[in-house]
């Protein structure tokens, strides 16, 4: 899918074209440095959003994962739901994240304080779309698009000290490499390094992963 990854176009007349190129991978540091714009960042709007890709990185889920997620809540140690749409899942998919992030800090405890100042999350969705600055959330109430969850993503990793060129090869997919990768580094098992990214036993995809 475009959000995962992109297919440059081949000239009139080419009968191949080049392989797909992987999204880059954020960083600790970036995902640190989310965690941190969770209270700090200047508008609800980004408070929000950087709450979210911090759990799309210590979750391992998509974009559209999260987006279509209910039963959010909090338990001692994470914060866990239910994704009611999940690429390739023909049933409701449950996931966990860790509260204690990269920080230290309870990222997750303070994302869901600031959804609920705002009213967030809504009964089958999680996030609303956001005005062209980043001020404030679609007074339609219009749920958040892929364009949104890219602008929200550029604006913060700009704030965060990224070079604007930088911040433009990082897609909404970047979030979901971290994990994936630190396991295969830290030689998990493939069964571990399966369930950590939600996918089917047997499945190729950790090996991709591997940025």
């Amino acid at each position: 899918s475009f959000s995962t990854r992109h297919l440059r176009v081949s000239p009139p007349g080419a009968t191949t074209c080049c392989p797909p190129i992987m999204a880059r991978m954020v960083s600790v540091k970036i995902v640190a440095d989310m965690e941190g714009f969770i209270s700090t960042a200047a508008t609800a709007p980004l408070r929000c959003y950087a709450g979210a890709f911090c759990c799309m990185a210590h979750g391992v889920l998509r974009w559209a994962d999260l987006l279509w997620s209910w039963e959010i809540h909090l338990t001692a140690d994470a914060i866990v739901g239910v994704c009611w749409r999940m690429k390739k899942k023909r049933r409701q998919t449950p996931w966990a994240a860790l509260r204690s992030g990269f920080t230290n800090c309870d990222w997750a405890g303070n994302w869901v304080q600031q959804l609920e100042e705002v009213g967030l999350p809504k009964d089958d969705h999680i996030l609303l779309a956001i005005s062209r600055d980043a001020c404030k959330f679609s007074p339609t109430c219009r749920i958040a698009g892929f364009n949104d969850g890219i602008a929200a993503m550029r604006h913060l990793l700009i704030i965060g000290g990224m070079e604007p060129e930088t911040a433009l090869t990082c897609t909404l997919h970047s979030w979901r490499h971290l994990l994936p990768t630190a396991a295969r580094q830290l030689r998990l098992s493939e069964t571990e390094q399966v369930e950590i990214g939600h996918w089917s036993v047997g499945s190729a995809m950790p090996r991709m992963y591997d940025s």
